[in-house]
């Protein structure tokens, strides 16, 4: 049964509306940042602090203004200053130093920080003087312990706390009577108090009686109104009573609004009041608006600090609906004001903190989240109370950084003492409690530990059933959905098939089946239906949570940068209900009209990211350039920094370039989004006829797919299944494959061979042929064999790769008699998607060629060999610097010329100029080599070409040490150990190509002791620069290059590496190498290849082929050896024509 393995797989955990619980915490998130709206603004909140003052004498005028401009703590020590006057004229115990006493304890009891038990001492001090003096029955007492009331509150010792206001509610009743507007003040208060007893119904009734005694008292509005009304909305919020929640926050904006206009900071608290009930009530647009309108007021006031709060309030919400770009904008503005103002309000400095620290967890940054998260705690931590509920906030936000590493027993801890908090500070049936427990119960399972597991979830769906009834939360759905997966874990099938139809009558009654919030729970109801033999009813559950799981990742892939939307996506992918339509498919239990669904399901879900990229730039408005330009600039010098490594510049200066860098670039690709259009072309609705359509004549498809199944007890494997659509109108079948590990093993055999010259020292040539062929049978029997025996003859192969396929050429695979799939079978072509196939003709088509080669690679290098950066670096930094994972290849050494490729530019050019006469059309041939080879060229020059040709040393930055590269071969620079990268970088900052004066970049100088700007040219073109280069209307990229056709790989989304790049940039088709090439075998292949398309204008796929071919004869006839380590690198993938 499969259960979420990670926390980023549960990144999607849904609030009632379908919000995402997990972006805020606990329960009472907004709750808490609106109180502290309030604070800034001025309006009287009593839901937990500051409680509203009483009435009193105010007979020092100078403290009381202090209190009034928000300078509590100088207030407080003015008020100490001036009772110690008192004392030495032995006044100490006069009823002026009980009112010196009240304003100290004022200012104590509005501070951000909590009181101390000095503020608590002079509080009783201020009760016993009036008491003595005045009596208890006075007015005065009743202020004083009032205000001992809201000491004691804020110290949460509630109980006392209760006492206190009970005993100035008597006093206030009987000086004045029961309905009085003397006595409101402390009804606010003790509802508050209530409230965070636990006691709610008995807080909303003493709210009602006070809002019924200000409705007859006073005048109809009056703001005193307006406060009463806002408590009672969020107190019907935290009872799930959404609509009545609404109603009185919007009588409250009424109220506020006709009091003090649009342009004061109270008005704009009243508005995110209400945006946060409009939240919980589903009304999503209405609430964004409402938050965003209070900003606007703020702003207008004057008020920065309320507007910063109003940020990160707004920025919660955006979060919770998924709008992550937009939401982490919103909290870095936030943060920004924080840290110009570093003195205003740490409270709400604490919220925005912990929120957005929450956001980059979620976005694949933990490092930088924890940072944030755990100044978030210590700031709680001196200005709250220990068992304050904020504290355990962090602490469940610390924990799911844990678990976004994979520290899961520190995550069950971080939980659990969270967990214990709680209970403390809101008693054992709270919501937010609910959340701890069931984060705990995660964590246990995900250890192994069911039955424990078990027993968390159980007391979770308990408390979240106390409300279930009234106010229905996707919360409640969860803790069945996960009580059901352990009960079949577990053995208890009955159990589990209960709590399913439990969990998904509440999405029902909340968001529906078709929301992405539900697509969790149908997965595993899938997963378990799968498992007990309903092959019918898990293909229906899964194929619907895969729907809804797409399209709420499609509704959060906008805006933001690929390396954050790319975690999204991998977060997302383990409980979609994928793995499951796959792992049906693979079984063999569907018919060909199932098998068509679930192929185009998986049509649909191919490389989303991609996609959204590329209609980024397709949908780029006139006004896009300068956005544009602010991205490739702030890419080069992110770029900069990476490849040049830190140098002597201590580690955490390194750190904090990088960070910095790395924040402008993807501030400047958020912008660069804003100028296109909001969403991707629609994905939905490709169904296998429309492919079978786009499909050339006698051409077959091929798709592999990369899948997990469970088992009962949660242990996951991989496995590979294909699709074939055979020519004509054969249905689509599905091929089983087996175990991921063994195909991947085999794939790891196949390279090995492969990509090993044969002719190098040490090794004989026949036995070098016989390895290969050992090797490469096996695998061609495991993924090729059974799928072309069911591709009917197709005179051309379509495939799709994943997983470790991408990095197979299927036309090296050995056949009868000796020979090869290239010489004995049909061609076969890549695609990033299936949808390649129905791509339309291109938006502008480029003209002429340039070709780059000869590459002076030392134009301009500095004499002497580069260093070894780590050795540059203070023995205390280096073992912060190094990478968990091993040693990181991170800083070239010297690239080393490739005198062939100057004379392969030159024949090409050549070869295109004949071509362009023969047509009678413009050759329009740029060539560029030796030091013009550099990086400004090729940006000038690429934009607006047909094809680009490069022919050079590609490298990649990864994290493992380095690898030799065959001597006389086009491959990746060998790099020297270096530092780790010190923030997550998107994979295309880690892979690129060498160009002119690449071997002076200062290696070593670091980020600041090269004296030229980190964005200037250092020969090395990185595929992130490439990304963000217009390269609409190039036909061809021709990458004569070693490797150019790996990367990271991401199972759904392909190879993160140049060839992604080039189509991130417009390109149509690339031709990348997937193995160190032979120089000179590489120059006969690319002329063969031109020979072929300009010559005799064949496609793409016929055109690679036909090089194939020929290199193949060519070598054959003149007794050289045709290993495929020399002609089979090369493969094409995009458009086939």
């Amino acid at each position: 049964m499969r259960g979420p393995a990670h926390r980023s797989r549960r990144a999607g955990r849904k609030a009632r509306g379908g919000v995402d619980r997990s972006a805020s915490g606990p329960r009472g998130v907004l709750r808490a940042a609106l109180a502290l709206l309030a604070l800034v603004s001025g309006a009287p909140v009593c839901w937990t602090a500051p409680p509203e003052s009483g009435a009193g004498e105010d007979g020092f005028a100078a403290i009381r203004a202090l209190i009034d401009q928000r300078r509590f703590a100088e207030a407080r020590e003015r008020a100490l200053e001036k009772l110690r006057e008192l004392e030495e004229h032995g006044l100490g115990d006069t009823l002026a130093a009980a009112e010196v006493l009240d304003l100290a304890v004022d200012a104590a009891r509005r501070a951000p920080a909590v009181p101390s038990e000095e503020d608590e001492r002079l509080a009783r001090r201020a009760i016993a003087i009036k008491e003595r003096e005045l009596g208890r029955e006075d007015a005065g007492t009743a202020l004083s312990w009032h205000q001992y009331g809201t000491v004691l509150h804020r110290r949460r010792q509630l109980e006392q706390a209760r006492r206190a206001y009970e005993t100035a509610l008597g006093i206030r009743e009987r000086l004045f009577g029961t309905e009085a507007l003397e006595i409101t003040p402390t009804l606010v208060n003790l509802g508050g108090l209530l409230v965070d007893l636990g006691e709610r119904e008995a807080a909303l009734g003493v709210y009602e009686r006070c809002l019924a005694i200000r409705e007859r008292r006073l005048q109809p509005g009056d703001p005193r109104l307006a406060t009463i009304h806002r408590n009672i909305g969020l107190l019907q919020m935290e009872l799930g009573r959404t609509e009545e929640a609404v109603s009185h926050q919007q009588e409250a904006l009424r109220i506020v609004r006709a009091a003090f206009g649009d342009r004061h900071p109270r008005t704009a608290s009243a508005y995110d009041a209400l945006s946060a009930a409009l939240l919980q009530a589903g009304r999503f647009d209405e609430a964004i608006e409402a938050s965003r309108r209070g900003i606007d007021i703020a702003e207008a006031a004057g008020d920065g600090l309320a507007a910063a709060v109003a940020r990160g309030n707004l920025a919660t919400i955006l979060m919770q609906l998924g709008r992550l770009a937009d939401a982490q904008d919103l909290f870095e503005r936030a943060l920004a004001y924080f840290a110009a103002h570093p003195d205003h309000e740490p409270l709400a400095r604490a919220q925005a903190l912990n929120n957005s620290g929450l956001l980059l967890a979620r976005l694949g940054d933990t490092s930088e989240g924890r940072r944030r998260i755990e100044q978030a705690l210590a700031i709680r931590r001196r200005s709250l109370h220990p068992d304050d509920p904020a504290i355990a906030e962090s602490m469940i936000a610390l924990g799911h950084t844990h678990w976004f590493e994979g520290d899961l027993e520190s995550a069950f801890r971080r939980y659990g003492e969270a967990a214990r908090r709680l209970e403390a500070a809101l008693g054992p049936d709270h919501r937010s409690l609910a959340q701890a427990l069931y984060d705990q119960g995660l964590a246990a399972r995900s250890m192994g530990r069911r039955r424990e597991a078990r027993r968390l979830i159980e007391r979770a769906t308990a408390i979240e059933s106390r409300y279930e009834k009234d106010a229905p939360s996707v919360e409640a759905a969860r803790d069945h959905e996960m009580l059901a997966v352990l009960s079949f874990e577990l053995g208890d099938d009955a159990s589990a098939a209960r709590e399913f139809e439990r969990a998904e009558e509440v999405l029902r009654r909340t968001v529906g089946l078709d929301h992405p919030a539900a697509a969790g729970t149908l997965h595993q109801h899938a997963a378990f239906l799968a498992a007990r033999g309903d092959a019918a009813g898990a293909l229906e559950l899964a194929l619907r949570a895969w729907r809804s799981s797409r399209e709420g990742l499609r509704a959060q892939l906008g805006g933001l940068p690929e390396r954050q939307a790319l975690q999204i996506a991998l977060s997302m992918r383990g409980r979609s209900g994928r793995d499951v339509a796959l792992g049906l498919a693979a079984g063999g239990r569907l018919a060909p009209a199932q098998i068509a669904r679930v192929w185009e399901a998986l049509i649909a879900s191919r490389a989303l990211v991609l996609d959204s990229l590329i209609h980024r730039r397709l949908a780029e408005a006139r006004g896009s350039r300068d956005a544009r330009l602010a991205l490739l600039r702030a890419r080069r010098n992110l770029a900069g920094l990476i490849v040049r490594g830190p140098g002597s510049t201590p580690a955490a200066a390194y750190r904090d370039a990088i960070r910095r860098a790395r924040a402008e670039a993807e501030r400047a690709e958020r912008e660069l989004a804003r100028a296109g259009g909001p969403e991707p072309a629609p994905v939905e609705g490709i169904t296998i006829d429309a492919v079978r359509a786009a499909l050339p004549p006698d051409a077959a498809l091929i798709a592999w797919a990369r899948f997990d199944e469970a088992g009962r007890t949660g242990e996951v494997r991989g496995a590979y299944v294909a699709f074939v659509l055979p020519p004509g109108k054969a249905d689509p079948i599905a091929v089983p494959l087996g175990d991921a590990g063994r195909i991947e093993e085999l794939v790891r055999r196949w390279r090995e061979e492969i990509s090993a010259p044969p002719l190098a020292a040490g090794r004989d040539r026949h036995e070098a042929d016989a390895r290969y062929r050992e090797a490469a049978e096996s695998l061609r029997r495991a993924v090729w064999d059974p799928v072309v025996a069911k591709a009917g003859g197709a005179r051309v192969l379509f495939v799709v790769p994943d997983g470790a396929l991408h990095a197979v050429n299927p036309a090296t695979f050995p056949a009868a008699g000796g020979r090869f799939w290239a010489e004995t079978g049909a061609p076969v072509h890549r695609l990033t998607s299936e949808r390649d196939l129905l791509r339309g003709a291109p938006v502008r088509r480029g003209r002429g060629l340039l070709a780059v080669g000869g590459i002076d690679f030392d134009a301009g290098a500095r004499a002497g060999a580069p260093e070894d950066v780590e050795s540059a670096m203070p023995p205390s930094e280096r073992d912060s610097a190094r990478s968990r994972d091993g040693c990181w290849r991170l800083v070239p050494a010297r690239f080393a010329p490739l005198p062939g490729t100057e004379r392969e530019v030159t024949d090409l050019a050549e070869r295109w100029r004949a071509s362009a006469a023969r047509r009678g059309a413009p050759a329009a041939v740029r060539i560029v080599t030796g030091a013009a080879a550099d990086e400004a060229t090729f940006r000038r020059e690429a934009p607006g070409r047909r094809i680009l040709h490069l022919a050079t040393h590609s490298f990649r930055i990864e994290s493992d040490c380095p690898r030799t590269v065959p001597a006389g071969a086009r491959g990746e620079a060998p790099f020297a150990p270096g530092p780790v990268l010190p923030v997550p970088i998107d994979p295309l900052f880690r892979t690129g190509l060498a160009l002119a004066g690449a071997n002076r970049a200062p290696i070593g100088a670091g980020p600041q002791g090269s004296g030229r700007d980190s964005a200037a040219d250092d020969g090395l073109l990185t595929a992130a620069e490439i990304a963000a280069l217009d390269l609409t209307g190039v036909e061809w990229v021709v990458l004569s290059a070693c490797d150019s056709g790996l990367g990271e790989v991401r199972t759904a989304e392909g190879v993160l590496g140049l060839q992604r790049a080039f189509f991130e940039a417009g390109a149509r088709t690339a031709i990348v190498s997937l193995w160190p090439a032979d120089d000179s075998a590489t120059r006969e292949w690319m002329a063969a290849l031109y020979r072929a398309r300009l010559e005799e204008q064949r496609p793409t796929a016929e055109a690679v082929a036909a090089a194939t071919r020929e290199v193949i004869a060519v070598r054959r006839a003149s007794h050289r050896p045709v290993h495929p380590f020399y002609w089979g690198a090369f493969v094409a993938a995009g458009d086939w024509r």
